[in-house]
């Protein structure tokens, strides 16, 4: 049994203890509700930046084809445009001018 003394040299009794001694089982317990913890905070995480980054939505895709000069010596160069949605390709200038491409089918 120890010994305490006061600041005056005088022995005092020893200070009780109330708790219940451990036997590992409170550290099992404390390091199991960590990784539980963990576990779920990485889960919200993981779900959060997924819902952070959204899909980009499709851009029409275009092909050049050749360029053709005017009398004036201008150049109009010639696209082909396939719109995301529907699939279906226009032919498109750098002018302004649109036409729907077919198929002879």
């Amino acid at each position: 049994m120890t010994k305490y003394y006061d600041r005056y040299g005088k022995r005092v009794p020893s200070p009780r203890h109330d708790s219940v001694p451990s036997n590992g089982a409170t550290a099992g317990l404390f390091l199991v509700s960590v990784l539980v913890i963990g576990a779920l905070a990485a889960w919200v995480y993981a779900e959060r930046t997924a819902q952070a980054a959204p899909e980009e939505p499709p851009t029409p895709t275009h092909d050049s084809l050749t360029v053709n000069y005017t009398y004036d010596g201008d150049a109009i160069r010639w696209y082909v445009m396939t719109d995301p949605d529907t699939g279906v390709q226009y032919l498109v200038n750098d002018r302004g001018g649109c036409c729907r491409r077919e198929d002879r089918e």
